[in-house]
């Protein structure tokens, strides 16, 4: 969750609609949130919401610290004509992929960001449920997150020093493409 109000619908509906285990991961770094947030988001399991439409691109994040970088790589690629599209998928254990389909139609790049290493992570549920759908024809994926030991520092260094930073993420991105 991103903010107070996805904070309180995921702690309602764990409380009150899941029957199964549920994980909540609160980030304690500051973090200014570049795009309006949904004051009162709907939690649906495996469904996100799109923060910043875009044609050319999908960037997929989730927590504040990665959608604001996703959300400032956008805006970086956007001044070198490149559109990107910025989705919020907050569920790390599931994912919709009739949704995930409709939410990246028309897009020609798939990128998943996560902020750990990416073999077990979301990008890999992502793909597999894309897979298991229906592939979309053209679309080229990639996952973006750590492949070997993180550095130590503060939060910004670190990012940067992962290539996981706006600026990182808007080169891969050019690369990608």
């Amino acid at each position: 969750p991103s903010t107070e109000a996805e904070v309180a619908a995921a702690l309602t509906w764990a409380i009150e609609r899941s029957s199964e285990s549920t994980y909540l991961r609160l980030c304690s770094i500051p973090c200014i949130l570049p795009y309006p947030a949904d004051p009162a988001p709907e939690m649906r399991p495996g469904i996100g919401s799109i923060v910043r439409d875009g044609g050319d691109v999908s960037i997929i994040a989730y927590g504040p610290v990665m959608l604001a970088q996703a959300y400032g790589a956008a805006q970086q690629l956007a001044n070198a004509g490149i559109s990107v599209r910025v989705l919020n998928l907050p569920w790390l254990n599931r994912v919709d992929a009739t949704w995930l389909a409709g939410a990246i139609a028309g897009t020609r790049l798939l990128v998943t960001l996560d902020d750990h290493y990416v073999r077990g992570g979301q990008g890999e549920m992502i793909l597999a449920a894309l897979a298991e759908h229906a592939w979309p024809t053209g679309l080229r994926a990639a996952r973006v997150g750590l492949h070997d030991v993180p550095a130590c520092g503060h939060n910004d260094e670190v990012l940067a020093h992962h290539g996981l930073d706006e600026a990182g993420l808007a080169r891969t991105i050019r690369g990608l493409l």
